[in-house]
């Protein structure tokens, strides 16, 4: 090989003539951690996860534990990390580094006030000096701000937040992290709550139920929301008709919507009274998610006639919806109801809903039919 050829290597080196490690690209990764742009902020994470997916579940726990203020204590961090300058920090850095500059403006001179002369007088360097100056706030409302506690701080809302919900994404991340978000899923501000309990309900792990069931009661509406989404996916035994019991009487549509969607993951007769309860509800919304709560194996009358009912409420929105739930249960006494009105030409102003029903109705029945291979049951059905 030729002896004038130089080899390169992995270090660099210094003004000394010292060789310096070059940082890996975690390192130049954490560095934009705690950026102001919180899209930068979830990408640095999800390059690290992407980095090394077997110490990610450990990265990101040590992350969401490291800087945890509980909002029960009434602080909730400055969000401010340790290391990086504060804003009143800032302040005095600038003043002081521009100490020097002040004085040799000329009498009666400010950055505000001074004549032309006086500035074309002043160096470049100088001007903007005092310029960033100006531009800051006094240290008395600084500190003010300082002082008041703030729930939405850079760790907290980008960092752990997104953190939270990574570790939702990994399919075993460990029991590590799942106590993590359990913590975080009974102490946290509302939002890092609602994060780590639709994290815990990915995961799937049931030990996470003593977090979600406590947070069914919780006082903010998201956080509820995000327990009932977890508690759907959780194994786990847990007393669902004492939970429906209560909650399909929440005074928000929203919480009786959602609690409907859960009911339909745990079919029984006790879950098909609940539906015929919820089919009964004001919300359009409620009842929307009961009739696609309907299975196969809850055919019975008072099921039936229920559908048919809520079927004409609100102005017939509710008809392909209600159609395809008596396609589902395959009630040949649903579609004879249907008959009936149509026959009575009192009622002629649902006949649009009763045919829109039936076709839904049986269109799900010839998908039924085609997809269990009884091609013999399609005419029967077309006919």
């Amino acid at each position: 090989p030729d002896e004038n050829v130089e080899t390169q290597d992995d270090s660099e080196t210094d003004v000394a003539g010292e060789a310096s490690v070059m940082p890996t690209p975690e390192d130049i990764l954490r560095t934009h951690l705690f950026d102001e742009n919180e899209s930068i902020v979830f990408a640095v994470l999800s390059s690290l996860v992407k980095i090394d997916t077997q110490a990610a579940p450990a990265m990101l726990t040590d992350l969401i534990l490291g800087d945890l203020c509980p909002a029960a204590d009434g602080a909730a961090g400055d969000g401010v990390e340790e290391g990086v300058p504060s804003r009143k920090d800032a302040w005095q850095e600038e003043e002081q580094s521009a100490g020097g500059v002040l004085p040799e403006l000329p009498d009666g001179g400010n950055p505000e006030a001074s004549t032309l002369a006086s500035i074309l007088a002043s160096s470049t360097d100088e001007v903007e000096q005092t310029k960033q100056v100006e531009e800051l706030p006094p240290p008395d409302q600084v500190a003010a701000v300082s002082r008041k506690p703030r729930a939405r701080g850079p760790r907290r809302d980008r960092v752990h937040i997104h953190a939270a919900r990574l570790l939702g994404g990994i399919a075993d991340p460990g029991s590590e992290a799942i106590s993590a978000l359990m913590k975080l899923a009974g102490e946290a501000a509302p939002e890092l709550r609602r994060e780590a309990l639709l994290s815990l309900g990915r995961i799937g792990d049931g030990q996470a139920l003593d977090a979600v069931l406590p947070a069914l009661d919780a006082e903010q509406l998201e956080v509820r929301l995000a327990a009932l989404d977890a508690l759907g996916n959780l194994d786990g035994e847990f007393d669902m008709n004492e939970i429906v019991t209560r909650h399909l009487g929440d005074p928000d549509p929203m919480i009786r919507e959602k609690m409907v969607r859960v009911l339909g993951t745990a079919p029984g007769e006790e879950t098909i009274l609940h539906l015929c309860q919820a089919l009964d509800d004001e919300a359009l919304g409620v009842c929307r998610a009961a009739l696609e709560a309907v299975t196969g194996e809850m055919a019975c009358r008072d099921l039936r006639e229920q559908i048919i009912q809520t079927m004409f409420r609100f102005g017939g929105s509710l008809r392909t919806e209600a159609g395809a739930a008596l396609g589902r249960i395959g009630d040949a006494s649903g579609a004879n109801a249907l008959f009936e009105v149509l026959d009575d030409e009192e009622r002629g102003e649902f006949h649009w809903v009763c045919i829109d029903a039936l076709a839904e109705m049986f269109a799900h029945r010839v998908l039924a039919s085609s997809q269990n291979g009884q091609e013999e049951g399609h005419e029967d059905v077309r006919h």
